[in-house]
């Protein structure tokens, strides 16, 4: 049921004529993120549509000055994330991503 689930929420972007990049963001969640984020990694490969980059947070309570994903490189970012916030500057990179038109995937917990 889960890669359904996962298939359901991909659908308009399973048409690209070439794979689409996706980011995968972890490193915090209420959930076991580091058994999802290979699932949901091994279900977008799989498919042959997409390539898959991973940006993996600092554990709760770490510096998150440095963690700043380059967002615009990809097609889709996929959060497996419910953690600490991201600094102001990752927080505005991720908001100017998303009114650019970039897509975002919510899995699960991360809502």
């Amino acid at each position: 049921m889960k890669g359904t689930f996962c298939f359901f929420l991909f659908t308009s972007l399973v048409y690209a004529a070439t794979p689409v990049k996706v980011l995968i963001v972890d490193g915090q969640n209420n959930h076991d993120w580091k058994l999802t984020t290979p699932v949901l990694k091994t279900i977008l490969l799989a498919s042959g549509r997409f390539t898959v980059d991973v940006a993996t947070s600092p554990p709760h309570g770490g510096d998150m000055s440095g963690f700043q994903p380059v967002f615009s490189r990809y097609g889709a970012v996929v959060l497996n994330y419910n953690g600490d916030a991201w600094s102001g500057q990752t927080r505005s990179a991720f908001d100017e991503y998303v009114r650019d038109g970039g897509g975002v995937v919510i899995y699960h917990a991360a809502d």
